[in-house]
């Protein structure tokens, strides 16, 4: 199993991939500059500290770590994040082991069991030209059936300038714990829809819903000030986007297929139930138009 981290490159990017978190620690553009936001470039990577990395088996947050399924109470595993709500399911904090590799791709395998979820998940990652995608792809090992989701978690640089285009139908209020309270038209300032508005310096926490898909390109980060684009497509099974604002100079912007705690709902239409050998698939992809140096 190769652990270190490694890179892949066409002749406009270089992805730096972290088998330890199946994550991509740090993507950068034939002059050098950064285009995912990372703490620091210079310790060793942490997902909670940059880059993108995968939300396996279910994206966001589940209540207490526990969800009743099929007549059964469900407790799932502390990973180790001292907080009371499981986060992002386990295998961003598990090792992927490297079972292909090229100049310009990259394939990763985890073999998870996570309370009732065991699973064998592959992902793939490639640059092409100024594009990386990153395709995960999860199959259901176990004897009894479980619900699945799955999505992607980037860190973005945000600029004073930074602005975001990403068409949705509506967005979910929260409580003081980050869980959904109430679907509501979004206010002007979080109203993404219809023209590119600057991305909030304050923090923000809350997921959009109805994640328009009517083009490859779905939404678009905006870097006047870098003369760039950085555009995001993604599969239409990804059918919401987490937004988070954690601090001035960093936002997440991560695709995702179903609603935070939506295992704990009555109706769970961005889940999966999977059986013995089902799968589930996902991608998404950033290209960067015009680049230019941060510098």
């Amino acid at each position: 199993m190769e652990h270190g981290e490694f890179e892949i490159a066409s002749p406009d990017l270089v992805a730096t991939i972290s088998p330890m978190h199946g994550a991509v620690a740090r993507l950068r553009d034939k002059s050098g500059a950064d285009w995912l936001w990372r703490k620091s470039t210079g310790d060793p990577y942490e997902p909670e500290s940059g880059g993108i990395f995968p939300l396996i088996p279910y994206a966001n947050r589940v209540a207490d770590g526990s969800f009743r399924w099929r007549g059964e109470d469900i407790h799932l595993p502390d990973i180790g994040l001292g907080q009371n709500h499981a986060l992002h399911g386990d295998a961003w904090m598990n090792n992927w082991s490297v079972v292909a590799r090229s100049e310009e791709r990259a394939v990763l395998r985890h073999l998870g069991i996570f309370g009732p979820f065991e699973y064998e998940a592959t992902q793939t990652v490639r640059v092409a030209d100024s594009s990386l995608t990153l395709s995960i792809d999860v199959a259901h090992v176990g004897e009894c059936p479980v619900p699945y989701g799955v999505g992607f978690h980037p860190w973005f640089f945000r600029d004073e300038d930074t602005e975001l285009w990403a068409p949705a139908e509506a967005m979910w209020l929260e409580n003081q714990e980050h869980f959904p309270t109430r679907r509501a038209q979004p206010p002007v300032k979080l109203d993404f829809s219809t023209n590119s508005r600057r991305v909030p310096g304050e923090f923000i926490n809350n997921l959009f819903d109805g994640w328009v898909y009517d083009s490859r390109v779905r939404a678009r980060i905006s870097y006047p000030n870098r003369n760039a684009i950085l555009s995001v497509s993604a599969t239409p099974n990804l059918r919401h986007y987490m937004l988070y604002v954690g601090g001035p100079d960093v936002f997440c912007f991560e695709p995702v297929s179903h609603r935070v705690n939506e295992i704990n709902s009555s109706e769970q239409p961005g889940l999966v139930t999977l059986a013995r050998d089902g799968s589930l698939s996902a991608s998404m992809s950033l290209s960067i138009e015009s680049p230019m140096s941060p510098g």
